[in-house]
């Protein structure tokens, strides 16, 4: 008998109508237009280049990155808050968040301060 109320009131919550606005995710931004180059900046380190690509890759798009570079960039993709740099397997490097046009500030791993720009 409770199962049945709890059902009901599933079904009935169901028809009330859509989500608050604040309960929807924001879009996520389209590859294609985040592909290109970039300038990749932790605190600390020095510059390096990074391209980002709208190809597909196992856990995302694929990216391709200087040699040098403090974070071995493999692959990137698109997520509700912003973009994550990821490595070959997918691990997340740093999590980044539109800061203005052409830019994305966050941090990465190690919670330094990283910043990616259009180049």
């Amino acid at each position: 008998m409770r199962f049945r109320a709890l059902v009901a009131a599933a079904f009935a919550l169901g028809a009330c109508g859509s989500q608050p606005a604040g309960a929807r995710s924001p879009a996520l931004v389209p590859a294609e237009r985040l592909a290109g180059g970039w300038t990749l900046s932790l605190e600390g380190r020095a510059d390096c280049r990074l391209r980002l690509t709208a190809e597909g890759s196992s856990h995302g798009y694929r990216a391709e990155i200087a040699p040098g570079c403090a974070l071995a960039v493999a692959q990137w993709r698109t997520v509700p808050d912003g973009m994550e740099l990821a490595a070959a397997d997918g691990l997340t490097l740093a999590l980044l968040a539109p800061a203005g046009e052409g830019a994305w500030e966050g941090f990465d791993a190690q919670r330094r301060a990283a910043r990616l720009t259009r180049r």
